[in-house]
């Protein structure tokens, strides 16, 4: 299990930058992992905390791959965390190995014109989507 998430982000930048939590979402969202020179400290913020991520979830893989004596071929990334500027791109090279954002709305049907917002907001709704489509299952 991994104890930290996209949150601990925002409450530190709000930190901080003696920002309010919603001014440290929008910060963390747009700037991210940004390497313009001003925003220098945002990046190193968002980088701390985004280390202690990876390197819990090398762990978490490395404890599997050990226990189950299988290797890890892919990793599907789900959170609204996973939104931030530059995630995936920092994810696929931390990770070394094929990195995905998770689609929960791919097994739901929507009209059409959803399907742009759908996509982007899709990996903030992976766990309530998840659990609509359980509880769908097992009423069947």
């Amino acid at each position: 299990t991994i104890n930290r998430g996209s949150q601990e982000i925002t409450l530190a930048l709000s930190r901080a930058l003696g920002a309010s939590v919603g001014d440290a979402e929008h910060i963390k969202r747009t700037i991210g992992l940004s390497s313009e020179p001003d925003n220098k400290s945002v990046k190193e913020i968002v980088s701390l905390n985004l280390d202690y991520i990876f390197s819990e979830t090398n762990r978490v893989i490395a404890s599997y791959e050990r226990r189950y004596n299988r290797s890890i071929a892919k990793i599907v990334l789900t959170g609204g965390g996973t939104l931030l500027k530059g995630f995936l791109d920092l994810a696929r090279e931390r990770f070394q190995t094929e990195v995905v954002l998770g689609d929960p709305f791919g097994k739901t049907e929507a009209p059409a014109f959803l399907e742009p917002v759908l996509r982007t907001a899709g990996p903030e709704f992976a766990v309530a989507i998840g659990v609509a489509l359980r509880k769908l299952q097992e009423s069947e």
